[in-house]
């Protein structure tokens, strides 16, 4: 198979980056980690997975890069508890310096073939995320206790069954009249 010239970069990538980890915990000499510092390898994994992920996103999107997630409402759960859960995600972004995405609950409806009529589907719900590549910048902290809280608010009212990433087109999401 013929590689494109992104993906041939990426490739490229990953094998510098993958032989550097190498010589750094392996290898003997000035430039190595040493014992004391193994417990940097995780940090460094990281660093790396979050720096070829958003090479990755931007060779693949030249749109915004989006999740789109079909849920099932679990017993209990809400489209109410759903749109809280999602305004508190929302508003935990805001309070960590992210303001470049947004938190969006979509109904998903359902149309009678024979009679035309649409009724609001009552066991499935979407939530789309859209410029989720840029969360990347509040990282550190999505371990909190506020993070926390939106994910309990999520698990009590709906379990995700497909998670799937977009690439929406520029200026689909503009304010509409």
């Amino acid at each position: 198979l013929k590689k494109s010239g992104n993906e041939t970069k990426r490739a490229n990538s990953h094998l510098f980056f993958l032989y550097l980890l190498f010589n750094l915990t392996c290898s003997t000499g000035p430039y190595t980690l040493g014992e004391k510092n193994m417990r940097l390898i995780p940090i460094i994994i990281a660093f790396i997975y979050a720096v070829l992920s958003s090479q990755t996103l931007a060779d693949e999107c030249d749109g915004v890069p989006s999740i789109l997630r079909i849920s099932n409402y679990l017993p209990g759960g809400s489209e109410q508890g759903l749109r809280d859960a999602s305004q508190a995600h929302e508003d935990w972004y805001r309070k960590n310096g992210v303001d470049a995405n947004d938190q969006f609950v979509i109904p998903i409806l359902d149309v009678d073939p024979q009679t035309d009529e649409i009724t609001k589907n009552k066991d499935r719900v979407a939530t789309l995320h859209v410029n989720s590549p840029a969360s990347i910048a509040s990282r550190e902290n999505q371990d909190d206790a506020s993070w926390k809280a939106f994910l309990k608010m999520y698990a009590a009212n709906t379990d995700v069954q497909e998670t799937i990433f977009l690439c929406l087109p520029q200026g689909l999401l503009r304010d509409q009249d």
